[in-house]
């Protein structure tokens, strides 16, 4: 299969909720967005009647989380999960060999290249449950470094992250 060059601007935002945690949100109606299943004619065993039947479009959904990740990679940001596997609502890696990997959600998690690079403490990729379905990150991703940041700030997160702070001391 040829690779496919996605025009990623168009297809990705980045943004932050009110817990100052990065978001991606895609523009699944954009025209270039892969469609989650392909559809095609299939000759029936008798070999009179032709049925339509359907196909995970795993191939363009990878090479767009692919595209995706280097894009975010190139905002210093860490997409989660990146490019090998895929998401399910409740944050459960899904490998792409998994037969339904596609009925679940893309990856939207979004961590600043800087908090991560060193080893702080894996608080900030921890989850805390919220009602009885779901995981949402912890505020500020549980880091006082950017929370008072964002604070410095006016409750902004001007981009990209200095570099200078020592993220990983608590």
């Amino acid at each position: 299969m040829k690779k496919i060059e996605y025009p990623i601007k168009e297809l990705v935002r980045f943004e932050m909720d009110e817990n100052k945690i990065w978001w991606i949100k895609y523009n699944y109606g954009h025209e270039c967005f892969p469609e989650r299943f392909k559809y095609f004619k299939r000759l029936s065993w008798f070999g009179n009647k032709y049925y339509e039947v359907s196909k995970q479009n795993i191939k363009e959904f990878k090479e767009l989380l692919k595209q995706t990740t280097k894009f975010c990679s190139e905002h210093n940001f860490l997409l989660e999960n990146g490019q090998s596997k895929m998401v399910s609502r409740y944050h459960k890696d899904l490998s792409w060999s998994k037969k339904d990997v596609l009925s679940h959600t893309t990856p939207e998690l979004l961590f600043p290249k800087v908090i991560l690079e060193v080893n702080y403490p894996p608080r900030c990729r921890d989850f805390y449950k919220i009602m009885n379905y779901g995981t949402k990150p912890y505020p500020y991703y549980g880091n006082p470094h950017y929370k008072k940041y964002i604070e410095d700030n006016d409750g902004e997160c001007p981009l990209p992250l200095p570099k200078d702070v020592k993220w990983w001391e608590v």
